[in-house]
């Protein structure tokens, strides 16, 4: 896999993420396997990370986790270390933001159990959207970027191993954790010092069209620790994109322009600043590709029943057989 990754810097002077062209002829260990009937599984190299399915009125999507532990060569990004933290230390908020997008993209391109595959990818950052509130907002400002959220940070970190993800009425874009970390692991109670120095590296996330949500794709114990200090931690988002050409209309161009010369010399109202001007000129002539999120998945799912038996087997071993009939009939 060849990755090549350029900043997505739209004002000039605020990072606001990246966008990475990946290079690559083969499946990824991590991916997503759908079906018939709206049937999908997501797994990683043979393990089954979960198994989900929309509900026929598109309301929202059952996502039922395996919960096993991944083996090490599962795991998309090696284990974040002192040396990769300290390297960091010194850098402002932005400048760390983007030194660990970049960070993850190339442990992503250099790990066999990565979810990359050919194509566009954008890495934004994201943070608290007010002080103390565990909703997210991107950092910088880039139309290319979008500008979606993420929500239920706080509650993702859950031993609930069936999660119906509601789309009603704007969507979900919900926060879902695919591990449970141990409160008492040394893991856990080193990235909590972590977060009182506040050296925390942020969580990678990946968005799913699928599910209108993002899963962890590493920082599970992160959270935890965050979680448990009370400190919303930074997030990085991850998805792949497509880009769509922009047809601009000439006749609306010209109406702008001619309608911002007039207001400067007949209107008696107080002048437009000059920072509104080029803000409404550059959003009537900017004819740059506009992206919009993409998620891939393989076609590998060759037969429902192989799907509803394995869910009618993990529900039977979790003891939520009453849960069957709702997911298999695809009812919200």
């Amino acid at each position: 896999m060849k990755i090549y990754w350029k900043d997505i810097d739209e004002s000039g002077d605020s990072w606001a993420g990246l966008a990475v062209n990946v290079q690559s002829t083969t499946k990824p260990l991590f991916h997503l396997q759908t079906g018939v009937n709206s049937r999908i599984r997501m797994s990683v190299g043979k393990t089954t990370v979960f198994w989900a399915t929309l509900a026929r009125d598109y309301g929202g999507v059952w996502v039922i986790k395996s919960l096993e532990e991944n083996r090490a060569d599962c795991a998309p990004v090696k284990p974040i270390t002192s040396s990769d933290i300290e390297a960091r230390a010194n850098l402002t908020e932005l400048e760390s933001l983007r030194s660990w997008a970049c960070f993850f993209a190339v442990e992503l391109s250099q790990n066999s159990a990565s979810f990359l595959y050919d194509g566009l990818w954008l890495f934004s950052a994201y943070i608290p959207s007010e002080k103390k509130d565990w909703s997210y907002v991107p950092i910088g400002k880039s139309r290319y970027i979008g500008k979606s959220s993420v929500y239920g940070v706080k509650e993702a970190i859950t031993d609930e191993e069936i999660v119906w993800i509601d789309w009603w009425f704007n969507g979900s874009n919900e926060l879902v954790s695919i591990r449970i970390p141990n409160e008492e692991s040394g893991r856990v109670k080193w990235w909590r010092k972590k977060v009182k120095e506040k050296k925390l590296p942020p969580i990678l996330v990946w968005y799913l069209n699928c599910l209108d949500a993002y899963i962890i794709v590493d920082g599970h114990e992160r959270l935890l620790a965050s979680v448990l200090e009370n400190v919303p931690p930074p997030i990085i988002v991850v998805y792949s994109a497509e880009e769509m050409d922009v047809s601009m209309d000439k006749k609306v161009q010209e109406r702008i322009v001619a309608a911002l010369s007039n207001r400067d010399s007949t209107d008696k109202r107080k002048p437009m600043p000059v920072e509104r001007i080029n803000e409404v000129l550059i959003q009537a002539f900017d004819n740059r590709p506009v992206t919009f999120s993409k998620t891939l998945g393989w076609a590998t799912i060759t037969s429902e029943n192989i799907w509803v038996n394995e869910v009618s087997e993990h529900l039977s071993k979790i003891h939520r057989s009453d849960m069957l009939e709702d997911i298999v009939s695809r009812e919200g």
